[in-house]
């Protein structure tokens, strides 16, 4: 299925956004939890659980980068560099929020440009 790459892109940056702070609740749970002998266990496994769900909400952006590529939107470069910052933690937010910026300033101008032509022909 063609997937629209912009649409996409909006959906994982919301819920990367959306979800920021429980990865940081997360991870200082984890912290806490390593103090204490007896909670190690807690703490790997909110380590876990931290991991996956950063790479549960990092496949959402493979789509769109992948439809970028098609679309010659993106080097491969630049959807090496977002595919990587997808499972690093906090960086996928940022990453996710550079891909969406850069796909609504890379669509913007051809639809500014239909617009004007449908109005002028009216």
């Amino acid at each position: 299925k063609d997937w629209d790459a912009l649409a996409v892109s909006k959906t994982a940056m919301i819920i990367k956004l959306i979800q920021a702070p429980a990865y940081f609740l997360i991870f200082a749970l984890g912290v806490l939890f390593v103090i204490a002998i007896w909670t190690a266990p807690f703490s790997f496994a909110l380590y876990l659980l931290d991991c996956v769900s950063v790479c549960m909400t990092g496949l959402l952006v493979i789509p769109a980068v992948v439809n970028a590529l098609k679309n010659k939107t993106f080097t491969f470069k630049e959807i090496f560099w977002v595919i990587l910052l997808q499972s690093v933690f906090c960086a996928d937010v940022v990453a996710s929020i550079v891909l969406y910026i850069k796909l609504k300033k890379s669509q913007t101008p051809k639809e500014t440009f239909d617009n004007n032509l449908v109005s002028s022909n009216i």
